[in-house]
Order: C-alpha cells, then sequence, then structure tokens
C-alpha cells in the first residue's frame, strides 16, 4: 500500500490504528510507518496475530 497514490494532501504525524494486528490494519500499519507516521495499534488478538505486527 503506498500512501502516496492513496489521495491523501498531507502526511499523518501520529496515527491509531484499531484492529491492526489483523491482514488490512498490519499493511495498514506498516505503510504509515514507512510513511513516518508514529503509529499506535491496538488490537485484542481475537482474530489477528502477534506476530503480524511483531516486525
Amino acid at each position: 500500500m503506498d500512501l502516496k497514490s492513496s489521495g491523501l494532501s498531507r502526511p499523518f504525524g501520529r496515527a491509531v490504528v484499531t484492529g491492526g494486528a489483523g491482514f488490512i490494519g498490519s499493511h495498514l500499519c506498516e505503510a504509515l510507518v514507512n510513511a513516518n507516521t508514529e503509529v499506535i495499534c491496538v488490537d485484542n488478538f481475537c482474530t489477528g496475530s502477534p506476530e503480524a505486527v511483531a516486525h
């Protein structure tokens, strides 16, 4: 996922991603981190896994 191609006009300084250990959330977290955004990932691991966001 490339945030530049998503149509965002300015970068985020900080983001909270709920469900960040799931498939979509983990990819979103990775894209935000790659865009130099401070990311706080919140997940209860009901369906996601800690391994998805370990890196």
